[in-house]
């Protein structure tokens, strides 16, 4: 009998990585919130059911602090892919890497990535393509 961090994961046994967007709503705002979750699965459909299944997990309402309800909805999987690297590089391991062209868009999708870029020289000024 196996215990509870013992598996029987096969030969295309991995980690996955997942990003799952929520959306929390309140009675005078919503906001979105990413997760990112690490999944051992034999497979990628194992690791979408597993995520989808933590996602729903999360669903629910409840009561705030100024007794205001506020709910929490699962609204999908954003991405999944196996884990970057399983290898540490001194006292950092890389789980998940993301790549994208549009850095405008980056910058006003997140606000502190807006600060940390606006801080940084632009170097398609420097470099006119």
């Amino acid at each position: 009998m196996m215990n509870e961090s013992e598996t029987s994961l096969g030969p295309e046994y991995g980690e996955w990585v997942g990003l799952l967007l929520f959306r929390t709503k309140g009675m005078d705002f919503e906001s979105y919130r990413e997760d990112t979750v690490v999944i051992k699965a034999d497979s990628r459909e194992e690791a979408q059911e597993i995520a989808v299944g933590a996602g729903r997990d999360q669903n629910g309402a409840y009561i705030n602090a100024l007794g205001d309800p506020v709910t929490c909805e699962f609204l999908g999987i954003v991405d999944l892919n196996r884990r970057a690297f399983d290898t540490w590089s001194g006292r950092v391991l890389d789980v998940y890497s993301r790549h994208f062209e549009d850095i405008d868009s980056y910058r006003s999708f997140d606000p502190l990535a807006k600060r940390l870029l606006d801080d940084q020289p632009d170097e398609r000024a420097e470099h006119p393509g």
